[in-house]
């Protein structure tokens, strides 16, 4: 899997959530940022890399100003397929199949025991591109596992609350997301032969 960035690599400002709850996990909800669908560099790390830490400094400045004490997603992924720690706490947690409490779903059980991925850009009208839904079954996979949860319970933020999030054309392809999950899943085990 990609490496995952850690709220110090992208400069986080520190937050105290030793007090959050931590959860079996449930699944993965699936949200976009609604932010602009910038080009895409994966050829230049360092552009990406600025460009996703920038990103997730919005975020959490913003969630704080919501009255949030952090970042309310989980996971940031990039357009150009960088995945980004959001909420303190969330990879420590994860790697023991736990989920820090979140606010990302606008529903309590979503927020104690769902990872929510933040996917950059806005998908009305458009798909997300090659990289970051690559980045994105990367980590879905990943959390699948450490989590003990299956492929099926990906969602799309739209079946929580009434919202556009993660975008029409997004949402649509949630079944897609969930059969690659399912396939990456079964092929890092062995169910599978790789592909050709």
């Amino acid at each position: 899997m990609t490496a995952i960035i850690s709220t110090k690599e992208w400069g986080s400002r520190p937050v105290d959530n030793s007090s959050l709850p931590l959860s079996t996990a449930s699944g993965v909800i699936i949200h976009h940022t609604a932010t602009p669908n910038r080009p895409a560099y994966p050829g230049d790390p360092a552009f990406e890399m600025d460009k996703g830490s920038q990103l997730a400094r919005q975020i959490q400045r913003d969630h704080i100003a919501r009255g949030y004490r952090d970042a309310g997603q989980h996971f940031l992924v990039t357009r150009g397929g960088l995945i980004l720690e959001g909420r303190q706490g969330t990879l420590a947690a994860a790697e023991k199949g736990l989920v820090i409490q979140g606010a990302h779903c606008g529903n309590d059980v979503g927020n104690r025991s769902w990872w929510g991925i933040e996917c950059e850009g806005m998908y009305t009208a458009e798909l997300p591109p090659a990289e970051l839904w690559e980045a994105l079954v990367s980590l879905c996979a990943w959390l699948s596992v450490v989590g003990g949860t299956q492929a099926s319970n990906i969602t799309p933020h739209r079946a929580w609350k009434s919202t556009e999030c993660p975008g029409t054309l997004f949402a649509a392809q949630i079944a897609r997301l969930r059969d690659e999950v399912r396939r990456r899943k079964l092929r890092e085990i062995g169910a599978l032969p790789p592909q050709s």
